[in-house]
């Protein structure tokens, strides 16, 4: 029944961790720029596809492109 739960889970907490990370450095910015919500809105995204990306990159290592 739990087999497998803890990859969930660090999949969860990879994604949480990247979308907070980088939000947070946005939202740092932001406050040193004056541009609220523009920097943490970007930091969120890009920490939202690094962490998509580290998830692929952890959980399908053997995944090559066919295009070739």
């Amino acid at each position: 029944m739990w087999a497998g739960s803890d990859q969930g889970w660090t999949a969860a907490c990879t994604l949480v961790a990247g979308i907070l990370v980088w939000g947070g450095i946005g939202a740092l910015l932001d406050r040193v720029f004056g541009t609220w919500p523009v920097l943490f809105a970007i930091g969120a995204f890009i920490g939202n596809f690094a962490a998509i990306y580290l998830i692929y990159v952890r959980f399908f290592p053997g995944e090559k492109s066919r295009a070739a």
